[in-house]
C-alpha cells in the first residue's frame, strides 16, 4: 500500500513538472495590451555610425551620433482594438562628431519636456493622435507610423512569421523594403514571458532614381536582432535591433567620376520598466 500511494505520489510530481512546459508549447498570442492606468518607463539608447564622402573620390569619413531617451507612457484608455498612450520625454541626450553642439542642442530641445498621444495596436503597431497641439518634426520621426511586427495569429515556439514595410526615401531613392522574418524562440515555464527573434534584409532595387534627378541607387543590407514580451504585462520589456546598409549612388548618365559609397551602422536597444 505504501509504494503505491508512493508511485502515485511520483507520478503527480513528475505530471506536475511537465505541466507547465507543455502548457508554454501550445500556441501563444503575442499581443500589446497594457492595462490603463499603467506607467511605463521606457528607455532607448541608439548609435549611428555613417561612413562615406560628400562627393565622389573625397577622404572617406565617419560620422557617429548617439541619443540616450527616456519616455513615460501612462495609459490612457484601452479597447479590443488597442491603446491609446500618454507618452512624456523626461531625458534626452545627443552627442554627434558631425554636428555643430548648437544643432545637437536644438534637437534635443525639440524632444525634451514633449508629450504626445500614441495610438498602439495589439501589433506593436504605432501612430500619433491628433490633438491639435504642436508636433515638432524630430518628434514625430520618432514615434509616428512605427510598424506592427508581432504575428496576427496565436504562435506556438519555433513558428515563424513576416512582415514587410517600404521603405519611404524622403530625399533619396525610391522603391525599396525592409524584410524581416520573426520566430517565437522560446517562452518562460508558464508561458508569461516571450522570448522572439529577428533576422532580414532591406535594400533598393538596383537602377531606383535618386529624387529627381537622373543618378542611380542602390542600397543592401541586413537587420538582425531579439525582443522579449511579457504577456502579463501586454507590452515588450527588452528590444535590440542592429542595422548595417551600403549605398552606391552611381553618377547620372554622362557624368564622370567613380560612384559614391556611404556605409551605415544603426543599433538600438529599447528597456521597458
Amino acid at each position: 500500500m505504501q509504494r503505491t500511494a508512493c508511485r502515485g505520489l511520483l507520478t503527480l510530481v513528475a505530471v506536475a513538472g511537465l505541466a507547465s512546459p507543455l502548457a508554454a508549447q501550445r500556441p501563444v498570442r503575442l499581443e500589446i495590451r497594457p492595462r490603463v492606468g499603467d506607467t511605463l518607463r521606457v528607455r532607448v539608447d541608439q548609435r549611428v555610425e555613417m561612413s562615406g564622402s560628400a562627393k565622389a573620390g573625397d577622404t572617406t569619413r565617419t560620422v557617429t551620433t548617439t541619443m540616450q531617451l527616456t519616455t513615460r507612457c501612462v495609459v490612457e484608455s484601452a479597447d479590443a482594438g488597442g491603446a491609446t498612450v500618454v507618452a512624456s520625454t523626461d531625458s534626452v541626450s545627443i552627442a554627434s562628431t558631425g554636428e555643430a553642439p548648437a544643432e545637437m542642442e536644438r534637437a534635443r530641445r525639440a524632444l525634451q519636456g514633449r508629450t504626445v498621444r500614441l495610438r498602439l495596436s495589439p501589433n506593436g503597431s504605432a501612430e500619433l493622435v491628433d490633438d491639435g497641439g504642436p508636433q515638432p518634426a524630430d518628434l514625430r520621426a520618432i514615434f509616428d507610423r512605427m510598424p506592427g511586427t508581432l504575428p496576427p495569429r496565436a504562435v506556438a515556439v519555433g513558428d515563424t512569421w513576416t512582415h514587410r514595410v517600404e521603405l519611404p526615401g524622403p530625399a533619396d531613392a525610391t522603391g525599396g523594403a525592409l524584410v524581416a522574418t520573426f520566430r517565437l524562440d522560446s517562452l518562460s515555464r508558464g508561458g508569461e514571458i516571450a522570448y522572439v527573434s529577428m533576422r532580414g534584409s532591406l535594400g533598393r532595387s538596383p537602377g531606383a532614381r535618386l529624387g529627381d534627378s537622373a543618378a542611380r541607387v542602390t542600397m543592401t543590407g541586413v537587420v538582425k536582432g531579439g525582443m522579449t514580451i511579457d504577456r502579463v504585462r501586454g507590452w515588450m520589456t527588452d528590444a535590440r535591433t542592429t542595422l548595417t546598409a551600403t549605398t552606391v549612388i552611381d553618377p547620372p548618365p554622362g557624368v564622370a567620376g567613380p560612384p559614391m559609397r556611404v556605409r551605415l551602422r544603426m543599433t538600438q536597444w529599447l528597456r521597458t520598466q
